[in-house]
């Protein structure tokens, strides 16, 4: 559902301004004016040129069902920006045909020229992050989450800075979780009037070098059904319609549910994860399994040999599911720059020792799944995780 890149110059530019507009209240006021001035700048802000705009330092997020279609976008800086000129960028804006906004000599020269200047005296590996921003429409959805962890994965960079506003809790305490720690509180612009924090995150911040903190899900009862068994469940043709999207790339949580019979009782309201699947597969704890009266292997996605059966229940039909019940096997998804960073490769069996969590714990035998798409995150099952005493700050790390 989600694709993260770099933005082209044959995205939709005008889009990609709005985004930024819509990064905060301060800022992006001052240097655009409004929203329709905004969308006008497309024209002129985005350049391989070394500068804060270029191409190769922007991440945006796109509808996979709509390509093209701008969710989401993150602008870092390095030591590689080394240019802005905020007189051409006023001639710019000029030629435009569009006046200019009362402050953006302000934002121009004390904010646009500042962040480049401060940019250069980055240390080789370290990135900035200058501005994320999720389309209004598209905020809850994961987006900004997939943006951040893509960046997050960038593998020339061993150390990510950002500035957060103070009064932004709920962003904070989403950083932290994602390893950020805040290493100073400073007044800053306009007129250094509004608080912030400046936060680090290092991909060494552990206690060993190397060690990487994998976020941990956790993945309750869910199908994952195949078109053949939609047609059957709700109707032929049906399409099931998203929720909201999850971690991973294109997949989401439907609105749909069924249930599941098992031999002894039933789960009822059960989530469907889309899209649809070549195969279908029920995906249950062990304890749900007692429940059903089931017995299922414990098993990687997709290998469905000799495994458990139930009867699915939809609101116009069911079916008798022969095989395709089991017990997820702990996983961790990661991309081919995670796995090189962490020495790992796909197949391969670690063990992750969780931490910040009420009662930690290491689990062994943890499967590593590596593909170009994968967002870095460890899943575990409810009994998994009630077994740790998993909260919101907990992490893993893969010990040897």
């Amino acid at each position: 559902m989600i694709n993260v890149r770099h933005l082209t110059p044959n995205d939709n530019l005008e889009k990609a301004a709005d985004l930024i507009w819509q990064v905060d209240p301060y800022i992006c006021p001052d240097f655009f004016g409004d929203e329709e001035r905004a969308k006008k700048f497309g024209k002129i802000l985005f350049k391989n040129d070394g500068g804060l705009f270029d191409f190769d330092h922007i991440l945006v997020a796109e509808d996979t069902e709509e390509p093209g279609k701008l969710l989401g976008i993150l602008i870092y800086t390095d030591n590689k920006i080394t240019s802005w000129d905020c007189e051409a960028m006023r001639r710019a804006v000029e030629s435009l045909g569009i006046e200019i906004p009362q402050f953006f000599d302000r934002a121009n020269k004390e904010y646009m020229e500042l962040v480049v200047n401060e940019a250069k005296t980055l240390p080789d590996g370290v990135a900035e992050i200058e501005f994320l921003a999720t389309d209004i429409e598209s905020r809850g959805k994961g987006v900004a989450q997939a943006v951040f962890e893509t960046f997050l994965a960038l593998p020339q960079y061993h150390e990510q800075h950002l500035t957060v506003l103070a009064d932004n809790p709920p962003a904070i305490r989403l950083y932290e979780k994602l390893g950020f720690q805040t290493v100073s509180t400073q007044n800053g612009y306009p007129d250094n009037s509004v608080e912030t924090h400046h936060m680090v995150r290092k991909n060494s911040d552990t206690t060993m070098p190397g060690e990487v903190r994998i976020p941990i899900e956790v993945s309750a009862r869910h199908v994952h059904l195949s078109q053949h068994l939609i047609d059957v469940l709700f109707g032929e043709g049906y399409k099931i319609t998203p929720l909201r999207a999850l971690s991973q790339p294109t997949e989401f949580l439907s609105n749909e549910r069924i249930d599941i019979v098992g031999q002894r009782e039933i789960l009822h309201n059960v989530a469907i994860l889309g899209p649809a699947r070549e195969h279908t597969q029920v995906e249950i704890s062990l304890t749900d399994a007692r429940k059903l009266g089931l017995n299922p292997p414990i098993r990687e996605s997709g290998n469905h040999n000799r495994s458990a059966s139930c009867r699915l229940v939809g609101p116009v039909g069911e079916f008798e599911l022969q095989d395709g019940v089991i017990v997820a096997r702990r996983h961790i998804h990661m991309s081919p720059a995670d796995a090189e960073r962490l020495g790992v490769n796909d197949g391969d069996f670690v063990s992750v020792e969780v931490k910040d969590a009420l009662r930690p714990v290491v689990f062994k035998d943890t499967l590593v799944r590596v593909k170009d798409s994968f967002i870095l995150s460890m899943h575990i099952d409810t009994d998994e995780s009630n077994a740790a005493g998993l909260t919101a700050d907990s992490y893993g790390l893969i010990v040897k």
